[in-house]
């Protein structure tokens, strides 16, 4: 069976042939009595002290069979045959000299990622994660869930909790659990996401609350005039129909649109959804002000804050959105308040390449920012190319370590490339 000691424990015990681990609760297959001439085989070999075939015929044996466990350690004990180790435990690094390390651990990943594809070939998605986790191969165990046709719960639970796949793994999820699970879900993992994997699941949501807002409101219009024409964008089925709001009256879940629109805010420029999720924000400003959630600044009027963060992203009315945005700071100079507008509007600047602008409201507002905000002027000033203002605001906080730094960085010979 697999024991992968090189890393933190992938898996445990859990029952006779139950295992768990991060991909959620697996098998190994039942052990088919092996055939008696195998065993007969291998003695045979032994009386010859013919080593190396009896393990090659082991090896074939499980590989026919697609016993992919077993194969693991048979592959394992060749090599430690080969490099002189003892043949019990074979999977262990306990015994292994240092000298040798390196070969082994090779040895290691190389039977880990045939029996990780083979498993993965078999459809045994779950014991497959198990071995290509341990030796950080997760692409096959992406491409197989995005290739997956049907809803699984256990590549739901690879592909968005452990991060593998989590675009396919939430159109699993909303096909199988709904909004509500999937919105909880995705908030659950979110932060942890890539750019690009956050920018995908949160165009998978914003287009299933618009289709489904469009579609309820094209309802509602039909009962009133039924000659309205089918197909129009929701942005055209609100315009100057505030009586479809009429007595506080709401057509979406408002705490699902509250969170998607809040997701959409970290799509990629080029996301071809943007438009989609700006309309959301015009219907979320048509809500009663009770259903106006607010949130941090500087989206503390959050559907007209989000819209000009979204029309930022998207580019036409780009000038006005940024200035709306600066206006926030204006408001609340040297509050907390005001610091947290001036993290979200340097966010949005170093996405749209502002760097000097961005620069600029940091040295401001963002020199003493505490460490929970995730947020480093220092960084900030690195990637901008602006160390001279680090080396300013350095000297002016009397820290000769960041002065140094920021001083000597340019000067600094970079390694060869390998």
């Amino acid at each position: 069976m697999f024991r992968c000691r090189r890393s933190t424990p992938s898996f445990a015990i859990v029952g006779p042939g139950r295992y768990v681990g991060p991909g959620g609760p697996f098998d190994l297959e039942p052990k088919d009595a092996m055939p008696a001439d195998l065993f007969d085989q291998l003695a045979a070999r032994a009386e010859t002290r013919d080593l190396p075939g009896a393990l090659e015929l082991l090896v074939e044996h499980f590989r026919a069979n697609r016993d992919h466990h077993n194969l693991f350690d048979a592959l394992l004990m060749q090599v430690r045959h080969r490099m002189g180790l003892s043949l019990l435990n074979a999977t262990g690094f306990d015994d292994v000299p240092q000298a040798q390390r390196d070969e082994f651990e090779r040895a290691y990943v190389s039977a880990a990622r045939e029996v990780g594809r083979g498993l993965l070939a078999d459809g045994k998605l779950g014991p497959a994660w198990m071995y290509l986790r341990s030796i950080r191969e997760t692409a096959p165990v992406r491409d197989y869930i995005n290739g997956l046709a049907e809803n699984s719960d256990e590549a739901i639970d690879i592909g968005l909790y452990q991060g593998v796949a989590p675009g396919r793994a939430l159109q699993m999820l909303l096909a199988s659990h709904g909004t509500c699970s999937s919105i909880t879900a995705l908030d659950q993992v979110f932060r942890s996401l890539s750019p690009a994997d956050r920018s995908q699941c949160a165009g998978i949501l914003v287009r299933r609350i618009y289709d489904d807002l469009r579609q309820t409101l094209e309802r509602e219009l039909a009962r009133r005039q039924p000659l309205t024409a089918p197909g129009l964008p929701l942005v055209q089925l609100i315009a100057g129909r505030e009586d479809l709001f009429a007595n506080d009256n709401y057509h979406v879940d408002v705490s699902h649109l509250h969170a998607v629109v809040r997701f959409s805010r970290s799509f990629a420029l080029d996301a071809p959804e943007l438009p989609l999720a700006i309309e959301l924000t015009a219907y979320g400003r048509m809500l009663a002000p009770q259903y106006q959630y607010a949130a941090d600044p500087p989206f503390g009027d959050f559907y007209v804050a989000s819209g000009h963060y979204l029309r930022a992203l998207h580019g036409p009315g780009r000038d006005e959105a940024l200035a709306y945005f600066r206006q926030q700071l204006s408001v609340q100079p040297g509050t907390p308040e005001g610091m947290l507008a001036a993290l979200g509007f340097v966010e949005l600047l170093t996405r749209l390449d502002l760097d000097d602008e961005a620069v600029r409201v940091a040295e401001n507002y963002l020199t003493n920012v505490p460490e929970q905000y995730g947020f480093s002027f220092t960084d900030l000033c690195k990637e901008a190319g602006r160390l001279d203002v680090l080396q300013r605001v350095a000297k002016q906080q009397n820290d000769l370590v960041v002065f140094a730094a920021a001083l000597l960085e340019p000067l600094r010979t970079p390694p060869p490339a390998a």
